[in-house]
């Protein structure tokens, strides 16, 4: 487990999905967050199968610590170099875009896989720059997380079979463009425009919030909203010719867990699939409502 991000949870409840967790410890945090939800679980059982975080490093020793505690990690490590020659894979769970150029090469260059935390990243020369530097196609792994859960992946099998031929998609999130932006862009361009050409990007932005929309060639019209200063789930509209259906995003360690489950396998089973271009075409979309 590699890095820490301000206000980004996820070492601790990433890790904790592997190795269970110090119910004392993870409150002492500042995720209570995590570690409220955390008490719907029943531990070891709901532990990933096959592996276990051994090490941590992140640019502050006194919270390498604390999530060493609070996710029963064994090894806390001093640098770098110490925790690549340890491990057999990595997470870099930091979802802040201005460290991918700084910590990034130094992981490629292990040869290990490494999972990244999104966005991947929100600038496509920078993202280009980083996926030549990968030691075999698919040693970067990135994904929003809703990808895994389970109504969206269903959503094609079941449910929007019921509203006929799929025209537009709305899809809302809380928060900024930069972070939460992804939970949109991503899971739909993956499962709806993964063999489609985009035709039409437009990005503005108002008091109100972000708004983001994308057309394919194939006509599917999709539309990305993030509102800053909103409290809301993440969801979305689903507007087919013959009605609509609505997925709402609420169990996220749920889909924690499955991602993270899904990166296992492909490093089991060495199934690393090339994903360059859906990146790009994820971060081109991102890029457009970049703000510093």
């Amino acid at each position: 487990m590699v890095g820490i991000s301000d206000g980004n949870g996820h070492p601790y409840s990433w890790s904790i999905a592997f190795n269970g967790y110090n119910k004392k410890e993870i409150y002492k945090t500042k995720f209570k967050n995590i570690a409220q939800y955390l008490e719907n679980y029943s531990f070891p059982k709901f532990c990933i199968n096959g592996a276990k975080v051994t090490h941590i490093w992140t640019q502050n020793l006194k919270l390498s610590k604390s999530i060493s505690r609070s996710a029963l990690i064994p090894n806390v490590c001093k640098n770098l170099e110490d925790l690549t020659k340890a491990v057999d894979a990595i997470i870099f769970a930091r979802d802040d875009y201005q460290s991918r150029n700084k910590y990034l090469p130094k992981l490629l260059q292990s040869g290990k896989p490494i999972f990244v935390d999104k966005p991947i990243h929100l600038n496509v020369k920078s993202l280009s720059k980083l996926l030549k530097m990968q030691k075999f196609p698919g040693q970067i792994y990135s994904c929003s997380t809703f990808c895994h859960d389970i109504n969206f992946k269903s959503l094609k099998k079941n449910a929007l079979s019921k509203i006929g031929k799929l025209k537009k998609i709305y899809a809302y999130a809380p928060k900024s463009w930069n972070t939460y932006g992804v939970h949109l862009v991503d899971p739909v361009i993956r499962e709806f425009c993964k063999n489609d050409k985009i035709v039409k990007n437009i990005f503005f932005r108002n008091k109100f919030g972000n708004f983001s929309k994308v057309v394919c060639k194939s006509g599917l019209e999709m539309n990305f909203t993030t509102y800053p200063k909103e409290t809301i789930d993440i969801s979305m509209d689903f507007v087919g010719t013959k009605g609509i259906k609505k997925i709402i995003w609420r169990n996220h360690f749920n889909s924690f867990k499955n991602s993270l489950e899904y990166f296992l396998q492909n490093i089991k089973y060495k199934k690393y699939t090339n994903e360059n271009e859906h990146h790009k075409k994820v971060v081109q979309i991102l890029e457009k409502g970049f703000s510093l």
